[in-house]
Formats: structure tokens, C-alpha cells, sequence
């Protein structure tokens, strides 16, 4: 049986956000319904859209999904005012943040570069 890459670069993006929670939650071994739990559907759908259809709209919502993960790595490890949550300002928690962030690129950019040949097989040429 051969796993798809996308699968692959789906669990990985989702081991990104299990490490997070682990770290934040780990009496629940990360498994939070507010992180993790809520995630495992959407992620598993999209990446099974994707490795059955191939398509361009699956690949952007996988694209999609990874950014706004990545954005979320990235945004919610300050202390901003906006946020309704003051995150914990350690190095454990910067470093929960990083794996985060990095777990999201394979993902991104997997469903990023699915994305780019049909846009470039498009563009009139000169």
C-alpha cells in the first residue's frame, strides 16, 4: 500500500499542532477538543479529498488549512491585546510554537506547489 504524500504532510501538519497542545495540555496528552480533537476531521477530509480527486480546489484548502495553522503558530505565542489569552512567555512554550510553525511547511508547501503549475499552464504566453 502507498501512502500518499499528502497524507503524509497532512499527519505531519497535525503532529505540529499535537505538539502545541501536548505542551499546553499535558494531562490530556494533548489531546484538547479545542485544539487537536477539532482538527482531525477537517485535516483527514482535506487530505483525503485531495489524494482521491488531485485536484486544484482540494489542494487549496490543504493550502488553506496549513496557512491559517501557520499563521495561528505564529500570531497566538505573543502577548497581544486582541487576543482573548495571554499565552505563556517561556522558552518551552516559544519552542512548542516553532515545532508548530515548521510542522505547517511540508503541507504548505506540498499544496502550494499543486497549485502553481496549473496557474503558470494558464498565463498567455508572449
Amino acid at each position: 500500500m502507498r501512502i500518499d504524500r499528502v497524507i503524509v504532510a497532512t499527519a505531519v501538519s497535525w503532529l505540529g499542532i499535537w505538539a502545541h497542545e501536548l505542551h499546553r495540555v499535558p494531562a490530556l496528552l494533548g489531546l484538547t477538543p479545542d485544539g487537536d480533537l477539532f482538527m482531525v476531521p477537517i485535516a483527514a477530509g482535506l487530505a483525503i479529498w485531495w489524494s482521491r480527486s488531485s485536484g486544484a480546489p482540494a489542494a487549496g484548502a490543504l493550502a488553506t488549512y496549513a496557512a491559517v495553522n501557520l499563521a495561528g503558530a505564529l500570531v497566538s505565542v505573543r502577548p497581544l491585546g486582541w487576543l482573548p489569552f495571554l499565552p505563556e512567555q517561556s522558552v518551552a512554550h516559544y519552542t512548542a510554537h516553532v515545532i508548530y510553525a515548521l510542522c505547517q511547511l511540508p503541507l504548505l508547501t506540498l499544496a502550494i506547489s499543486r497549485l502553481l503549475p496549473r496557474r503558470a499552464a494558464r498565463a498567455p504566453t508572449s
